[in-house]
């Protein structure tokens, strides 16, 4: 096997270098995985013609004027994420582990209040309401934990093909202002970084020519680099966050027959990743550098703030029968993220250990979302039972990243934005929800909803009194696709000049959501 020159850069050095403007964010920002109260939850978000509800009018702003009454509501949640991963040595080839990892969380994915005003007449405009309320529209939570042996590649080896590709001096990668040099002619933070904590090292000082420290180098009339021995690797990714979305509603009851809302919304999204990727020998006698341990640490914060419009109607056209639409104008976000790196290394010989942290980068920078579309019907049977059903279509391909200064060419975005357009597609949603009433007081409740790989089914019970106080249950179990991960890219060349394919994982999620809504009408 023999070492390329030239290679992609690792991701996370590419993050480095462009900030975390991919198309992978783009869609993270952008999709929603409605909570609200455990009412809407439990009847699987289909909420659009419902209304009546303080989870429904994230979903349909003229959910707000169909109820009679003023009402205040908080929802306590409690989330678990359980991850699976599955890793393989050789990308595509037999996995040789499979592990687990859980993550919990408590949070208020609802709080709210409304106020109706009844202006006493019988028909026309008969009242008007106006509601304040927070709302989660997204759960950022996984636990990504896996390992194996691997005795084909090491990420140091892919780190030191990145930093010979780049071609630059170790008395560059060493300069106590090379982290601040920017532009084309500037090493990557990540090559800085290998380098300065002995993840890599500099075999040929004419052509800049480097080796991971879990090689072994033989020379005959050219460098022959190969992995030294066997290594456990150990890959691991932790996300947390969540998208709240502060909510201004304005709602109009028209002759109880059709209802109108308006939503001022002004979502807050908090977002922190860290990936964690170790190396350790098994023997350290195989390594001619007396390598015993290794590892790298990427960790990325982001914190987001927008605007945006949502208008929305419910139409009674016979009694039991309710239409309901809505649509949501693009939310332009500013997005403030920074991001750091390290690295420490550990040696037989004590000597050879070293450290290193990079500097923090900060960045901000905007982006444009998709408009968001959904219809819905429902019937309700005599007061007896509810049956709803939406559709919610949303087309990721109009997500646009937007420089936040001036000085900034919006060129700089080409790249990425018509990656966007390239890769991403219209989705649609599909969520249906029933209710049935044993009793007056007492509902059973039960939904569904799918977009693309990701499903979620619910149910719940509510109880309400003869007086204001409701009390309402939920228990939500999410399924989310699976995600590919490549730590480092692929960097040796075979004969015929195809490449050997690096270590990868593959990951499954799932998120299981209890909550209780304790609401109260006046």
């Amino acid at each position: 096997m023999k070492r390329i020159l030239t290679i992609l850069f690792l991701s996370s050095a590419m993050a480095v270098t462009l900030g975390a403007q991919t198309v992978d964010e783009a869609v993270r920002y952008t999709q929603n995985n409605y909570y609200g109260t455990a009412r809407s939850v439990a009847l699987g978000s289909a909420m659009t013609a419902v209304g009546g509800d303080l989870g429904s009018i994230e979903i349909n702003p003229a959910g707000s004027a169909v109820a009679n009454y003023s009402q205040f509501s908080i929802t306590p949640n409690l989330s678990f994420s359980i991850g699976n991963a599955s890793y393989y040595p050789i990308a595509g080839e037999q996995s040789t582990n499979q592990t687990s990892a859980s993550k919990t969380r408590f949070q208020l994915p609802n709080v709210g209040v409304t106020g109706r005003l009844d202006l006493g007449v019988t028909r026309g405009l008969k009242s008007i309401t106006f509601g304040f309320i927070s709302n989660t529209t997204n759960n950022y939570l996984n636990n990504v934990d896996a390992y194996g042996i691997n005795g084909h590649t090491s990420f140091m080896g892919a780190m030191a093909a990145t930093a010979s590709g780049e071609g630059f001096s170790p008395e560059v990668l060493s300069k106590s202002d090379s982290y601040y040099e920017q532009g084309s002619g500037a090493p990557s933070w990540n090559s800085i970084l290998a380098y300065r904590a002995n993840l890599i090292g500099c075999i040929d000082d004419i052509y800049n020519y480097y080796v991971g420290s879990t090689e072994n180098v033989v020379y005959d009339d050219y460098y022959d680099v190969k992995l030294g021995g066997d290594l456990n690797q150990i890959f691991k990714e932790q996300e947390v966050g969540c998208k709240r979305d502060l909510i201004f509603n304005l709602g109009f009851n028209i002759s109880d027959k059709l209802y109108l809302g308006a939503n001022l919304g002004m979502p807050v999204i908090n977002y922190s990743s860290v990936d964690f990727l170790q190396e350790d020998a098994l023997d350290w006698k195989d390594f001619q550098t007396t390598f015993k341990s290794a590892n790298y640490t990427y960790t990325y914060n982001a914190n987001l703030t927008g605007v945006y419009g949502k208008f929305g109607f419910i139409y009674r056209p016979v009694s039991g029968l309710r239409i309901g639409g809505a649509i949501q104008t693009p939310t332009l976000y500013n997005i403030r993220e920074s991001w750091w790196l390290d690295g420490m290394s550990y040696y037989d010989e004590s000597g050879y250990n070293a450290s290193e942290s990079t500097p923090k980068a900060e960045y901000s920078y905007f982006i444009r979302t998709p408009f968001f579309y959904n219809l819905g019907i429902a019937y309700t049977f005599n007061s007896i039972a509810l049956i709803s059903f939406d559709w919610e279509r949303t087309d990721y391909s109009s997500t646009r990243y937007r420089a936040s200064r001036s000085s900034i060419s919006e060129s700089s975005y080409q790249y990425i934005n018509n990656d966007i357009s390239r890769q991403c597609t219209a989705v649609n949603e599909f969520r249906v929800g029933a209710e049935v009433k044993p009793l007056p007081s007492m509902a059973i409740r039960a939904g569904y909803n799918q977009k693309q790989d990701i499903r979620a089914i619910s149910a719940g019970f509510g109880y309400s009194s003869a007086g204001p106080f409701y009390v309402d249950f939920a228990a939500k179990w999410t399924r989310f696709g699976n995600i590919y991960y490549s730590p480092y890219a692929d960097y040796i060349e075979l004969e015929g000049g195809a490449m050997y394919p690096s270590a990868s994982v593959v990951s499954s999620r799932s998120l299981l959501d209890f909550m209780f809504t304790f609401g109260w009408r006046f």
